[in-house]
């Protein structure tokens, strides 16, 4: 068992350690003021998330920018998670930038929950030369087309099917 405090790792930082013990299966715990929530990973896969009514990834959109609070983290035994079924299925082992690309969005204050804007400067000089230091992929061109007044990230993770990685690093590559 592993215990520890979020001041201490970061959400992100701490599923990225986790996932890259991909042998093994766990629970983690995370308690925040009178807010607790449950993360499971199994075999280096992010499997599921919980916290209050919310499931998946909408659990984890909230869960993932907390900064205060204790975690416990509780292996679990080969034969329960064998069969166990979760909603969210994302693997972090073959991703090294999970973590950072969390990091900076958290410290910028942008989340899963927040609604998407077009930039001011979009499509302009200044926009096009961000391009070259950080291309674009056509996922994000799809994204940037779905845009409209109101919608998340997490809405277009459920409408577009985009998986949480890859949703992370699109919201990173336009911001």
């Amino acid at each position: 068992m592993l215990e520890g405090n979020l001041q201490s790792i970061s959400v992100s930082g701490l599923l990225q350690l986790l996932a890259n013990e991909s042998g093994y299966g766990y629970l983690i715990t995370i308690k925040s003021g009178t807010n607790t929530a449950q993360i499971y990973i199994i075999k280096g896969v992010l499997i599921d998330a919980r916290f209050g009514i919310l499931e998946g990834v909408d659990a984890l959109a909230e869960i993932i920018t907390w900064s205060e609070g204790n975690f416990k983290v509780e292996a679990i035994v080969s034969s329960v998670h064998k069969n166990f079924i979760g909603s969210i299925k994302c693997n972090l082992t073959d991703i090294n930038t999970f973590q950072s690309q969390c990091l900076f969005l958290n410290r910028i204050n942008v989340g899963l929950g927040q609604e998407i804007v077009p930039s001011l400067n979009f499509g302009q000089e200044v926009w096009q030369e961000a391009l070259y230091i950080q291309p674009l992929k056509k996922i994000d061109f799809a994204v940037l087309g779905w845009i409209t007044d109101g919608r998340t990230m997490r809405q277009a993770i459920s409408e577009m099917k985009i998986d949480l990685k890859e949703a992370i690093g699109i919201l990173y590559r336009l911001i």
